[in-house]
C-alpha cells in the first residue's frame, strides 16, 4: 500500500503546529511563509526541503503524523533538509516526535527504519557524517523497540 494513501492520515483538527508556536507573535512573524506553506499546500504537493524549514518541535504529534509520508519521501534524497536531520536526531528524544511515532502502524515504522538504515549503511557517507552515526544508530534502535513493542 503506498504510504500516501493511508486512510486514517487526516489533516489534524487542532492544526499542524503546536499552539505554543502558532500563537507566538515572534514565531508567526519569523515563520509566516513556512506556516502558510504547510497549512495551505495539499499534502500531495508538499516538499520538505531547505525552502520551508520549520523545526519539527513546532509541529504537533498529529501534524508530524500527517506529514509522515512526506518525511519518509524526503529521507529518500541524498541531500536531505536540515529539519529532516533534526527529525532523525529527535526520534528518540523529542516528545512530539516520539508521540507521533506511536501513532504509526508497524509497517510504517518498518519503512521509516529501512530508510534510516539505507542512510547509515548505504552510499550516503556525507549524509551519515552530517547526522552522525551515533544518532542514526540510536534512532534505528528506538524504532526497533517500537516495532517489537518493547
Amino acid at each position: 500500500m503506498p504510504i500516501l494513501k493511508i486512510p486514517y492520515r487526516d489533516y489534524p483538527k487542532e492544526g499542524l503546529f503546536k499552539k505554543l508556536y502558532r500563537e507566538n507573535i515572534y514565531k508567526i512573524e519569523e515563520f509566516k511563509e513556512e506556516f502558510k506553506y504547510y497549512e495551505y499546500t495539499p499534502i500531495e504537493k508538499i516538499i520538505i526541503d531547505e525552502h520551508n524549514l520549520v523545526p519539527f518541535i513546532f509541529f504537533s504529534p498529529e501534524g508530524i503524523n500527517y506529514l509522515m509520508p512526506k518525511i519518509i519521501e524526503g529521507l529518500n534524497n541524498h541531500d536531505i533538509a536540515t529539519n529532516l536531520e533534526e527529525f532523525i536526531v529527535g526520534i528518540s528524544t523529542e516528545e512530539n516526535i516520539i508521540h507521533a511515532l506511536n501513532l504509526l502502524e508497524k509497517y510504517e515504522l518498518l519503512i521509516l527504519k529501512s530508510h534510516l538504515e539505507k542512510i547509515l549503511f548505504g552510499d550516503s557517507s556525507k549524509l551519515t557524517l552530517q547526522i552522525g552515526e551515533y544518532y542514526l544508530f540510536r534512532s534505528i534502535e528506538y524504532l526497533e523497540e517500537l516495532i517489537n513493542g518493547t
